[in-house]
């Protein structure tokens, strides 16, 4: 009897869960990824207090900042990246761009020179190297 008992409430739980489960995943975005690699003409290694972000932009009057993904120390170039974005913002009469900064101790020392575009064909999983350039502080 006991163990008829125990074997109801795990059935119950599991059924709780997978419903649970269906009901948050099914509420949730659609979600598409584009990863790649900040790429440098030298194999530089930033200091611990380096910051990347990479931002998807929407290009037109606003420029819109659609989607955002930080990576702290990011060590060395190249710079691996995973930008996920909901993807009911891509529209395919719409351009999008990349664009990446990278900050030691809040100040710009790498940017990418042009936004690198990103294709509205719906699909996950795109790869598209960002090109860093460094930004000369001598004049600053």
């Amino acid at each position: 009897m006991h163990r008829r008992h125990i074997g109801n409430r795990l059935a119950l739980l599991f059924i709780a869960m997978t419903m649970s489960g269906c009901s948050l995943f099914g509420s949730s975005q659609q979600l598409q990824t584009v990863s790649g690699q900040l790429t440098t003409d030298t194999a530089t290694t930033l200091p611990a207090s380096a910051t990347v972000e990479v931002r998807l932009i929407e290009v037109g009057n606003a420029h819109a900042t659609l989607a955002t993904t930080e990576l702290p120390s990011p060590g060395r170039f190249p710079i691996d990246y995973q930008l996920r974005y909901a993807s009911d913002i891509h529209q395919t009469d719409h351009q999008y761009m990349l664009d990446a900064t990278i900050r030691v101790n809040g100040q710009v020392r790498y940017l990418n020179e042009h936004p690198v575009s990103l294709p509205t064909n719906d699909q996950s999983g795109q790869v598209r190297d960002i090109p860093m350039v460094p930004v000369n502080h001598s004049g600053a």
